[in-house]
C-alpha cells in the first residue's frame, strides 16, 4: 500500500525516486482477495481470488533477490506496506466514475488462518466503554455507551484483525530467512513499524484511528541490525518523520537531513559498540533527548466497525504531548475546541 488517493486513474506517472515502485492501486486496495497492482506506472493488473499479503510477500521477496543479485553489490533500500490488518472496504461509483459510497467490512484472514486464535481476548483498558466522559469532545459525549451485542462484535473484529497479521507474521519471517540465505543479514537493518495505532472500544467509540487518544497515536517501533544491542531499548519520544533521516544517516548520507522535519533516531544510546562512529545520534554528547511530539488530523470521525455512531465532520486538532519524569503523559485542551 502507497497511498489510497494512489488510484486507477492517476498510476502514471509513478512517484520519483524509486528503482521499482510496485504499489495497490484504488479502488482496489481494501479487497484482501481481488488486489490490483500498478508496476512503475503501468496498467493496473489485477490479482482475482489471491489474497492481497501473500501477493505483498511474493513481489517483495523477488525485489529482495533482484536487489542482492545486483554484481556491485550495491546497497538498497525496500520497503513493504502490506495493507492487512485494515478493514475491508467497498467502493461505489457512477458509470462516470464520481463516488457515490463508501461501506466497511470486517477484516479478511487468510483461508489458512481462519480458525486460529479464537481465543484472544479484546483488551479493556480503563477507558473500554467509558462511562465516564465528562471533560471529552461534545461529540465524544453524545456516543451511547456499547451495548453488549456491540462489544461482541468488536472481540470478533479484533480476532479477525490478529488471523489477518498472521499472513503478515509469514511475510516478515519469510523475509527475514531470505535474508539469512542471501548471506546479508550481517548487514542489514530492518525496521519494523505501523503507519498509525488503533482503537477499539475505548471511550465509547467502537474501532478507528483518528483521534488524539493513546491508542490512536502509540504505534510499534522495532529494529534489528549491526551494531544495535539485542533487547534493548529507546525510552525517548520518536516519530514516523524520524524513519528517513535515520535511513539516510545508517547509510552515511547526513548531508541530507537538513531538507527533512525529523531527526534520526537515537540508535547511539542502544549501541553494542559497534554503530559506525558516523551515527551520532543519541550519544551523550549530542544533548539531551527529545521528550515531546506534536501530532494533528484533520477530517471526520468515522466508525469502522459500530455503524450506528454517525460520522463527526469535524475532526480537526493538534496535540502536543510530552513524556515527563513526574508522570506518564500531559495535556491540556483548547476550550473553544470542545463544542
Amino acid at each position: 500500500k502507497f497511498i489510497v488517493d494512489y488510484t486507477i486513474r492517476n498510476y502514471d506517472p509513478p512517484p520519483s525516486g524509486w528503482t521499482v515502485f510496485d504499489a495497490l492501486v484504488h479502488p482496489f486496495i481494501f479487497e484482501y482477495y481481488s488486489p490490483a497492482f500498478s508496476l512503475n506506472g503501468g496498467q493496473p493488473r489485477m490479482y482475482p481470488a489471491q489474497y492481497a499479503t501473500d501477493v505483498v510477500a511474493a513481489k517483495a521477496l523477488a525485489m529482495l533477490r533482484s536487489a542482492a543479485a545486483n554484481p556491485g553489490g550495491q546497497p538498497f533500500y525496500l520497503q513493504v506496506a502490506p495493507r492487512a490488518p485494515h478493514h475491508s472496504m467497498h467502493y461505489d461509483f457512477t458509470a462516470s466514475g464520481a463516488f457515490v459510497s463508501r461501506h466497511w467490512y470486517p477484516p479478511v484472514p487468510a483461508a489458512r488462518h481462519w480458525e486460529e486464535l479464537s481465543g484472544a481476548a479484546l483488551p479493556r483498558p480503563p477507558s473500554f466503554n467509558d462511562p465516564w466522559v465528562s471533560g471529552k469532545p461534545a461529540w465524544l459525549r453524545a456516543l451511547d455507551p456499547l451495548t453488549a451485542a456491540n462489544v461482541t462484535f468488536l472481540e470478533e473484529i479484533h480476532r479477525l484483525r490478529l488471523r489477518c497479521m498472521r499472513a503478515v507474521d509469514e511475510m516478515v519471517e519469510a523475509l527475514v530467512s531470505e535474508l539469512d540465505s542471501l548471506g546479508l543479514s550481517d548487514s542489514t537493518f530492518i525496521l519494523f513499524t505501523s503507519d498509525n495505532g488503533y482503537h477499539e472500544g475505548i471511550h465509547r467509540m467502537g474501532s478507528g484511528k483518528t483521534t488524539a487518544f493513546e491508542e490512536d497515536l502509540r504505534v510499534p517501533m522495532m529494529m534489528a541490525g549491526p551494531g544495535l544491542a539485542a533487547g534493548s531499548k529507546v525510552v525517548t519520544t520518536t516519530q514516523h518523520i524520524d524513519i528517513a533521516p535515520t535511513v539516510l544517516a545508517l547509510a552515511d548520507l547526513a548531508l541530507s537531513l537538513r531538507q527533512l522535519d525529523g531527526v534520526p533516531l537515537p540508535l547511539a544510546a542502544v549501541s553494542d559498540g559497534t554503530l559506525p562512529p558516523s551515527y551520532v545520534y543519541g550519544r551523550p554528547d549530542q544533548g539531551p533527548l527529545w521528550n515531546h511530539l506534536m501530532a494533528e488530523f484533520w477530517g471526520e470521525w468515522v466508525e469502522e466497525s459500530i455503524h450506528s455512531h454517525p460520522p463527526y465532520q469535524n475532526l480537526t486538532w493538534k496535540a502536543v504531548r510530552v513524556l515527563r519524569s513526574d508522570q506518564e503523559e500531559a495535556y491540556k485542551y483548547d476550550t473553544d475546541l470542545l463544542a
